[in-house]
C-alpha cells in the first residue's frame, strides 16, 4: 500500500463537527483518534519493505503477500481456495432456491438461506481481499500473534470486511486520516497487546476474540466502537450495531404476562397481601359462588333443550350428567 505524505495529511473535517454529530467528551476523543496520522503509529524498515513499528507488526511485509511469497506459512488456510468456492456457493444457492420454490419445506428453506448468506459473505470478502488494495488477512498482525492456521476463516474475514466498509465511508467523508486497513489493524493490535500479560508472549489466543468483539457492545476498544457507530450514524444506519432485542410477546410465558392485553380465557392471579397470602377482597363470596353455579346450570339447561328434544332413558342420562356438572364445586 502507498503511504504518501499527501495521503496522510490531506484529511480535514468537512463542516462543523458539533453541528453534524452528537456532542460529548467521548465523541471528541473518537474524532481525535480518527485524525491520528499514519506516521504517529507506523514506521518502516530502511528499505521500506517491512514494518518496524508498531511492535505487533514487526517483520510483516508492506506489500500484499500470496501463497508463493517467502513470508507464507504452509500451515495457513488458503485465501485463494476460499475465494474460488464462490461459484459453487452460487450454484448451491440457485439449486436450493429452485427446490424451495417447488417445495418450501424446512430443509429447502434453511439450505437456501445458508447458501445465500455464504454468497453474501464471500462477495464482501472478495471485494475486500480479492484485489491488491488491502493486504492479506494474515498481515493483520505478525506471525508471532497469528493462529497456526492463520485468519482466513469466513466469519472472521467477513467481520473485518464489514468494519473496513464502515471506515472507508469515514475516509470518503474526510473523517479518517489513515487508510481504513491501517486504522483497523492499529486498533486490533493495540487491544490484543493489552491482553498479553507477559511481554513477548504470543497473542494468538486473543486475536480472534479481539476482531470479533471490537465493534460489539462489550468491545475492548470503546472508541473504535464509537467510530463505527459514528459511520453508521452518518449513513443513517443507526440500528446496525445496536442491541438486538426480541419484541415482547402478548401471551402468557411461564406463568407471567409479558406485555399487552390478557389472553382470552386466562384469569390473572389474585393480588397477595403483605404477609404473603391472598387478600380477603380477592376471594369470591359464598353468594357469588352460588350465583355462578345457578347461572351455569341455567345456561347448560338452555343448551340441552335447544340441542335435543328426545325423551326417555337417554334424556334422563343427559339430565343426570347436567346436574352433576352444574353442582360440581369450582376449582
Amino acid at each position: 500500500m502507498s503511504h504518501s505524505s499527501e495521503d496522510r495529511s490531506s484529511s480535514t473535517p468537512d463542516g462543523d463537527e458539533s453541528a453534524q454529530s452528537p456532542a460529548g467528551t467521548d465523541h471528541d476523543k473518537m474524532i481525535a483518534l480518527l485524525r491520528t496520522p499514519w506516521e504517529a503509529v507506523y514506521q518502516l524498515s530502511a528499505d521500506g519493505s517491512t514494518y518496524l513499528k508498531p511492535s505487533f507488526l514487526r517483520g510483516v511485509p508492506v506489500e500484499k503477500i500470496n501463497e508463493s511469497s517467502a513470508y507464507w506459512d504452509g500451515n495457513w488456510s488458503s485465501l485463494d481456495a476460499y475465494i474460488a468456492q464462490e461459484e459453487e456457493e452460487e450454484r448451491s444457492k440457485a439449486d436450493f432456491k429452485s427446490k424451495k420454490d417447488i417445495n418450501p419445506n424446512k430443509a429447502h428453506t434453511a439450505g437456501h438461506k445458508l447458501h445465500s448468506d455464504n454468497v453474501s459473505k464471500q462477495r464482501k470478502i472478495r471485494e475486500m481481499f480479492g484485489g491488491n488494495t488491502v493486504p492479506h488477512p494474515n498481515q493483520l498482525v505478525s506471525k508471532h500473534h497469528l493462529p497456526f492456521e492463520g485468519l482466513c476463516e469466513q466469519e472472521l474475514m467477513y467481520r473485518i470486511g464489514c468494519k473496513l466498509s464502515d471506515l472507508e465511508f469515514l475516509k470518503s467523508r474526510q473523517k479518517l486520516t489513515m487508510e481504513p486497513w491501517d486504522f483497523f489493524r492499529w486498533r486490533v493490535g493495540v487491544t490484543m497487546e493489552k491482553k498479553i500479560l507477559i511481554p513477548g508472549r504470543s497473542g494468538r489466543d486473543h486475536i480472534r476474540g479481539v476482531v470479533n468483539r471490537i465493534s460489539s457492545e462489550n468491545s475492548d476498544d470503546p472508541l473504535f466502537r464509537k467510530a463505527v457507530l459514528y459511520s453508521a450514524w452518518l449513513q443513517n444506519h443507526q440500528g446496525r450495531y445496536g442491541p438486538k432485542k426480541k419484541p415482547a410477546r402478548d401471551y402468557k410465558i411461564m406463568g407471567k404476562i409479558q406485555k399487552g392485553t390478557t389472553p382470552q380465557g386466562y384469569r390473572s392471579a389474585a393480588p397477595r397481601a403483605a404477609g404473603g397470602g391472598r387478600t380477603t377482597a380477592s376471594r369470591p363470596s359464598a353468594e357469588d359462588v352460588l350465583r355462578e353455579r345457578r347461572e351455569r346450570r341455567a345456561r347448560l339447561q338452555q343448551q340441552f333443550q335447544a340441542q335435543s328434544s328426545y325423551q326417555g332413558v337417554n334424556e334422563r342420562r343427559r339430565q343426570r350428567a347436567l346436574d352433576q356438572s352444574a353442582n360440581a364445586a369450582p376449582k
